[in-house]
């Protein structure tokens, strides 16, 4: 679960706080204490969760992106600047825009707002922001609830009796109900001081982000797990039953035999699903670099192996002009004529026709024009089949004719069939 600290840099922060036996403290000084606390505990327990820094005064501004380096995240505490007034709206609106940018509107998060309880001045306070709440358009609308599931922790660098004396705590309590009553509100006990602060941050780690140990069972096997976020505790409704005590069935005979020899499992899918269909996959280098040597091993193996090397091509052609590889059919294509070239003189006439038609066919849709190309995209591109009579050795004169006319001006591909169709021998 991602978490989102947004720490109030407003004038409001910098006011003094007076401790016994030490340097004169701001109240900015303290809260970057408590969160120094807050991210050395998340980098010893939660290490693989991603946590981002927003500061916020009269605007609001992304000092640290969604990250798990949390030596980041403690030096920018140290380098935030001094700002104008408070507004907590803004900052909301930030935290909405950065999360739903990063997650989407799906993936629970939590939101640490580190505050001094100041509500600002003026327009843009939260006073003012929640006196017209109710009057807002649905563009305008406050950020609150969030569009994401989330858990809103208020920490106050004040104590309750500083908060009580103005409306501040009832204008802080109004954002966990607008929150869907999502998250709670920290206060420090006592004066203000870094001990105390502790104590504070200490509340907020056993409540959000102390580890859930357990042990998962499977037979004999066991396993230490730690679950991140914790569970929570619900109630049982005494009146529903989460069991049901009857089963319905629409077998119409028991799946398990009379004697108890059959069984229904593994259960087989009445369709096929789309994920069980054989695809092609070139994620890494070394499928597409098995793909062509299957082309290849069958083109030296011409003709006995034509109908598998006009099978692993047409495979081939089709993903290539799937994925737009244009270059990839070129590419091949070349092999082709090159493997051609290096024919010994005892091969098979026609391997060297098959591996010529092939290279042509590639050419074409290397070309990437509408033609060759858009028509396959909907299974409907075939390359038409070439009839050759073979005499002996040596082809009819008629057909090298034929063959020197094709490679000067090929045909235009028919708009029925699927794949390139190999060219036709007849002995």
């Amino acid at each position: 679960m991602p978490t989102v600290v947004v720490m109030d840099v407003s004038l409001s922060m910098t006011r003094p706080v007076s401790i016994e036996g030490s340097e004169e403290y701001q109240r900015k000084h303290l809260a970057a204490h408590g969160l120094t606390m807050l991210f050395e505990h998340m980098a010893t327990n939660y290490k693989l969760e991603f946590t981002a820094l927003v500061v916020f005064s009269s605007l609001w501004e992304l000092m640290v992106p969604f990250t798990r380096d949390y030596n980041t995240l403690q030096e920018a505490l140290s380098n935030m600047d001094d700002y104008d007034k408070t507004c907590l709206e803004s900052a909301l609106v930030g935290v909405c825009n950065i999360v739903q940018q990063e997650w989407g509107g799906a993936i629970p998060c939590q939101v640490v707002l580190v505050t001094d309880g100041c509500l600002g001045i003026g327009r843009g306070s939260l006073r003012h922001s929640l006196a017209t709440h109710s009057q807002r358009s649905e563009s305008n609308r406050f950020p609150l609830p969030f569009p994401f599931p989330s858990k809103l922790y208020i920490m106050c660098m004040a104590n309750l009796e500083e908060l009580q004396s103005t409306d501040s705590l009832d204008c802080l309590e109004r954002l966990i109900d607008l929150n869907n009553g999502e998250g709670q509100i920290f206060t420090i006990d006592g004066p203000l001081c870094l001990k105390n602060v502790q104590s504070m941050f200490g509340k907020l780690i056993d409540l959000a982000y102390t580890p859930f140990h357990a042990v998962l069972k499977c037979g004999h096997l066991t396993a230490d797990v730690q679950v991140f976020p914790r569970p929570e505790p619900f109630v049982v409704d005494e009146e529903i039953d989460p069991i049901p005590k009857v089963i319905n069935t629409d077998a119409k005979e028991n799946p398990y035999g009379e004697d108890d020899n059959k069984s229904p499992f593994p259960l087989q899918p009445k369709n096929k699903r789309s994920y069980a269909q054989n695809v092609t996959v070139w994620i890494k280098p070394s499928g597409l670099q098995t793909d062509v040597q299957k082309i290849l091993r069958n083109a030296r193996k011409l003709p006995e192996k034509t109908q598998t090397f006009y099978k692993e091509l047409n495979r081939l052609r089709k993903a290539a002009l799937a994925f737009g590889f244009l270059d990839l059919l070129k590419g091949v294509a070349d092999m082709l004529e090159r493997e051609c070239t290096l024919l010994p003189d005892t091969a098979h006439p026609d391997a060297a026709f098959q591996l010529t038609h092939a290279a042509q066919q590639l050419k074409l849709a290397s070309t990437g024009t509408s033609e060759y190309t858009g028509s396959l995209a909907l299974g409907r591109s075939h390359v038409m089949s070439i009839h050759v009579e073979y005499y002996g050795r040596k082809l009819k004169p008629p057909v090298h004719s034929y063959i020197s006319e094709l490679a000067a001006d090929p045909p235009a591909p028919a708009k029925c069939a699927e794949t390139v169709a190999p060219a036709e021998l007849t002995a």
